[in-house]
């Protein structure tokens, strides 16, 4: 029984940020990047197969997609463990 309660104690502090003001915009905005973003996944494996009509060809655009995040992301993790993050992060939000 007294796991419930704690249960459902900490279910209630999860969504205990959306009572803030200014949180509000930032969780929108990064639920509707989020749908553009599987939209545009979505649209670039079916115009892949519209095109060449073979699930193969759908597989290499996702691989693809795939493939800057797997290239970059070891370096990334190098640059963080060494610098320092208060100066690494407005570069890094910067390049975008």
């Amino acid at each position: 029984m007294s796991t419930n309660i704690v249960a459902v104690a900490d279910r209630a502090g999860i969504f205990s940020a959306v009572r803030h003001r200014r949180f509000r915009p930032l969780w929108k905005a990064s639920i509707l990047s989020g749908v553009a973003y599987m939209t545009a996944f979505t649209a670039q494996g079916w115009v892949a197969f519209d095109l060449h009509h073979h699930s193969s060809t759908v597989g290499l655009v996702v691989f693809a997609s795939f493939l800057p995040s797997l290239i970059i992301t070891p370096f990334a993790g190098v640059f963080v463990d060494r610098y320092d993050r208060r100066t690494m992060l407005p570069q890094s939000r910067g390049g975008i």
